[in-house]
């Protein structure tokens, strides 16, 4: 018998697959990545739903369809629908003590080095590590000071804030950046995936243009020339 009521439907949800990263990933919401993409898909009228996985097992849901969203580097992955905008750039660093110093990439060649587990960190590099595996990279710093590793690689505002973290003497290390490169959303390649892409590109572009987007990236303390690097490739591009 009718109620004379609508039906119920459950609230659309994009489900973000992505382990907690320092500044950018946090808990509740939060950080530089997941403030942006809530206000993408609240503005939508999609629930914005963090799911803690490390990296390797969220591009696996991500294929299986068990979340919607996850991140990588720009045209990295087949297979899957990647937003045409750019969400923030991924700056590779390397961190290294002071007293060993640094000239280029090719002197990670066959060096211990340590990154965050579950990243395919060797795979955006030209020469072979040996990879030390960590899950904390305030923890990493602490195997560089006791000589366990030769280098850590990750982002270079990841290593600013593990190096805050670890409490060690900041002045008796180095991080000296490599390259940087686009990090873009990718979504799931069926219906519902193509059509939340289209959403974020949709957001994005007016969240450029109202501002919205600028007043996200200064609150969470991101510097004028790396802001306008993000506005500048959002603003040249369609989608």
């Amino acid at each position: 018998m009718a109620s004379g009521y609508p039906e119920w439907q459950p609230p659309k949800a994009v489900i973000f697959g992505m382990p907690y990263l320092g500044q950018a990933v946090k808990k509740g919401g939060t950080g530089l990545v997941s403030s942006i993409l809530k206000a993408v898909f609240d503005g939508a009228g999609y629930a914005f739903q963090h799911k803690d996985l490390p990296y390797k097992r969220a591009l696996k849901n991500l294929r299986a369809g068990t979340i919607d969203c996850t991140l990588d580097i720009k045209d990295k992955q087949k297979g899957v629908a990647q937003a045409a905008k750019m969400l923030v750039a991924y700056d590779l660093a390397v961190a290294y003590l002071r007293t060993r110093g640094f000239k280029d990439i090719k002197e990670l060649d066959g060096q211990r080095v340590a990154y965050l587990h579950g990243f395919d960190i060797q795979s955006v590099l030209p020469v072979q590590v040996k990879p030390q595996l960590s899950y904390d990279l305030s923890s990493a710093f602490h195997m560089l000071d006791r000589g366990h590793v030769t280098y850590i690689i990750d982002d270079e505002q990841l290593l600013k804030d593990a190096l805050y973290e670890s409490k060690l003497p900041t002045s008796a290390f180095m991080i000296t950046k490599i390259r940087s490169m686009e990090v873009h959303p990718i979504f799931t390649d069926n219906e519902k995936g193509r059509k939340l892409r289209d959403v974020y590109d949709r957001r994005m572009r007016e969240m450029t243009v109202s501002g919205e987007l600028e007043d996200i990236l200064k609150a969470n303390g991101m510097s004028d020339a790396d802001i306008k690097i993000i506005l500048d490739a959002n603003k040249s591009r369609n989608g």
